[in-house]
This record gives C-alpha cells, sequence and structure tokens, in this order.
C-alpha cells in the first residue's frame, strides 16, 4: 500500500527527429510492491503509447516543414491519499507562432490493487450518479455565461453528447471533469470543479481517506 510519504519520481522519454521535439513525463512511484508495479508499468504503457501516437500519426505532417514543432506531456499528483492516487496530464503543443494546451487526459488508481478506479465506485451504487453531475455541469456554464464566458451555443447538446465518465480527476476540492479541446470552446478544453460539499450526500469518502 502507498500512503502520502511515498515518492513519486518523474520519468521522461525525450526524442528530437528534425523539426519534431517531444517530452513525455510519467510518474513512476519509488516504493516497490505488486501494487506500485502494476502502476508504474500501466504510466509507463500510457507514456509509450503516446509516443506511439505522436511517432506514427503526427510525425508524417511535419516531415518539409521548416519550423520546429514541440510536444510536451507534463503530469501533476492532484490528490494521494492512503487508498487512491490521482494524475493530470496536461498536452500542449507550440511553434513559433503559438502555444496551446491540447487536450488533458488523467489516471485514477486503486492504492490497495493497482487497479484504475472508476468514477461511479465513489456513488454507493447510486445509478443516477451521470445526471447529478451533468446538472451540477450545466449550472455551472449558465453562471459563466452569464459573466461574459463564451460557449458554443449548442453547449447543452454537445454535453450530454460527449460526456464520459473516464474524464476526470481528483482534487483535494473535489472531482474535475473535463472535456476534450473543441467540444464545448472553440480551441479549448474545458475543466468543471464540482466540490465534495456539493455532493456531501451522495458520495462515499472511503477511498479519499
Amino acid at each position: 500500500m502507498v500512503n502520502c510519504k511515498e515518492e513519486i519520481k518523474t520519468c521522461i522519454i525525450s526524442d528530437k527527429t528534425g523539426n519534431l521535439k517531444y517530452d513525455i513525463y510519467y510518474p513512476f512511484i519509488e516504493k516497490k510492491n505488486v501494487v506500485t508495479n502494476s502502476i508504474n508499468n500501466f504510466s509507463l504503457f500510457l507514456a509509450k503509447e503516446f509516443e506511439k501516437h505522436i511517432q506514427t500519426n503526427l510525425k508524417k505532417y511535419l516531415i518539409g516543414e521548416e519550423e520546429e514543432f514541440v510536444i510536451t506531456r507534463t503530469f501533476k499528483v492532484s490528490y494521494k491519499s492512503r487508498f487512491l492516487l490521482s494524475y493530470k496530464y496536461d498536452i500542449s503543443s507550440y511553434n513559433e507562432q503559438s502555444d496551446k494546451i491540447l487536450y488533458i487526459e488523467s489516471a485514477n488508481w486503486d492504492l490497495k490493487n493497482g487497479s484504475a478506479v472508476k468514477l461511479r465506485e465513489f456513488f454507493r451504487g447510486n445509478v443516477r450518479y451521470k445526471e447529478i453531475i451533468l446538472y451540477i455541469i450545466c449550472s455551472k456554464i449558465r453562471e459563466a455565461i452569464c459573466k461574459g464566458e463564451k460557449f458554443y451555443p449548442d453547449w447543452q447538446a454537445r454535453i450530454y453528447s460527449s460526456f464520459s465518465v473516464d474524464r476526470y480527476y481528483i482534487s483535494n476540492e473535489g472531482f474535475v471533469i473535463y472535456f476534450p479541446v473543441g467540444v464545448l470552446k472553440s480551441e479549448k478544453s474545458s475543466e468543471f470543479l464540482i466540490s465534495f460539499k456539493e455532493l456531501r450526500n451522495q458520495i462515499s469518502t472511503i477511498l479519499l481517506r
């Protein structure tokens, strides 16, 4: 079992070929046991899968380009308890003219057995948990629009069609639900914090202790 005192080391896959450079950072829990080995191996697997994506899907489009193109995948530990570890990954790309976040990824691990934690596991078997989350997100967007924030006119339909229970991570304040770049806003990803306080009567906090 991993506890809050365990160190998480930053590892990197890095390469530069022609005008393409990428840095893929991924976490490595230094304490070694069956659970941490499982998590570390999967973190490395995800990093290699992202490298494969760059090499097979992106590299061919940059052949002949003169400007250097850089892709960076960084991570931060967004939550850590006795039983739970949550990472957020920011993936950005830039050349001489641009610098923007492309999209977000996440990973949430059960530190008792090394398995991925599904969002539904926090909701005490409540089959309506998706409706609850979507209702809160819609309320937050309406508030943001009233304050002048811009969303696509059909944002509500987009939320219901693109919501995924796999796109979340945990912070000290609550769950963060995110949507890919361009889904709700042009050239931007969207993140919504749903606090534990907002869900106090809905969630089980066993994993969060």
